[in-house]
């Protein structure tokens, strides 16, 4: 994973609003979640999963990641969090789109 200063640098340009945050966490349905078991049937479900959670508090996320309360130390690593699963979502998305040309 390579993590470039521009995308650290979107982390401190960011200006989140509470209700940016707020309609991205209501945005996911809490109900969905709740009846499902803790393991997914297929591995790639559980990474569904986390990916559209992680859509959902994105903005908080990365609200965080800025906030001077924290430890730089601590806002660094949320930032490369974000990232990682910024990628990790991108990567997934391209796999879906290839799986579904292929059948």
């Amino acid at each position: 994973m390579s993590t470039s200063w521009n995308q650290m640098q979107q982390f401190t340009l960011a200006q989140i609003s509470f209700e940016e945050i707020d309609t991205s966490i209501r945005s996911y349905t809490m109900e969905e979640s709740e009846g499902n078991t803790l393991l997914p049937s297929k591995p790639s479900a559980g990474v569904t999963r986390v990916l559209q959670i992680y859509t959902a508090v994105k903005p908080l996320l990365k609200a965080l990641a800025v906030l001077p309360l924290l430890p730089a130390v601590w806002r660094s690593a949320l930032q490369l969090f974000v990232i990682a699963l910024d990628e990790a979502a991108t990567f997934k998305a391209g796999k879906d789109l290839s799986e579904e040309a292929g059948s």
